[in-house]
């Protein structure tokens, strides 16, 4: 009695999944209250023992180990990295309070720049100033390609010719003002403007003789052209002459 008690008691409540069998009728038995303490006892026995049953694989976890668990290694490589940092910090501290608390560089020496290339460079530009004198003189020396006396005649060559090919009198060069600016008029056909008369009176054997004479107006003005060319010319040639 005491130990079916101890059984009842001492089993834990996790693997009682089902409730204790409580009818015989499946068996048959002479004595159906003794047939059903022997079968909850037996249900009993049967949870202790899978209580107290061992796996055969172990399933816990493994052992942990300091070592793997705490990265000695990577913990000294963070710190002498953090002291070396430190380290150059501080160097570079005393660095910055030196430069600070001292005197400045043009106060107390004068610095002077230096190039190692200085006389090539010297020298390159000598030879390019030379150069440079030396096309200049060349230009200088040059002959004119063009021969103004050449160029003078052959201009006087052309207006022979121009005068030549002209059907009217050929006026080009410099012109008196007021013939310059004089414009022809327009030819009037059958009008009074187209012809002038001149009268001139002469006294011949105690006679007076009078003569008209009829010139058209495009005969007066080829005459005052002409005269004006032949003007120019002289002046063209005394200009030329005193050069």
């Amino acid at each position: 009695m005491n130990s079916r008690s101890q059984m009842s008691t001492g089993s834990p409540k996790k693997f009682r999944t089902y409730p204790l069998p409580t009818s015989t009728q499946h068996m048959r038995v002479s004595n159906k209250a003794t047939a059903l303490r022997e079968l909850q006892r037996g249900q009993l026995a049967h949870v202790d023992k899978l209580r107290k049953m061992k796996p055969g694989i172990d399933m816990r976890s493994p052992k942990a180990y300091p070592h793997v668990q705490y990265n000695a290694k990577r913990m000294q490589m963070e710190a002498e990295r953090n002291l070396a940092i430190e380290r150059e910090n501080k160097i570079l501290l005393g660095k910055m309070y030196s430069i600070m608390n001292a005197e400045p560089a043009y106060k107390t020496h004068k610095v002077t720049v230096t190039s190692l290339n200085m006389n090539v460079r010297k020298q390159e530009y000598d030879r390019i100033a030379r150069e440079n004198q030396a096309i200049m003189q060349r230009i200088l020396q040059r002959d004119s390609e063009f021969n103004s006396a050449k160029l003078d005649e052959d201009w006087k060559v052309t207006q022979r010719y121009l005068r030549n090919i002209s059907e009217y009198p050929f006026i080009l060069g410099h012109l008196p003002p007021a013939t310059r600016r004089r414009t022809l008029k327009p030819l009037k056909l059958g009008g009074a403007d187209d012809i002038q008369v001149q009268l001139s009176m002469e006294v011949v054997d105690g006679e007076v003789v009078t003569q008209t004479v009829v010139v058209s107006q495009m005969e007066e003005e080829a005459k005052v052209a002409a005269e004006a060319e032949a003007k120019a010319r002289a002046e063209a040639e005394t200009a030329a002459a005193a050069a």
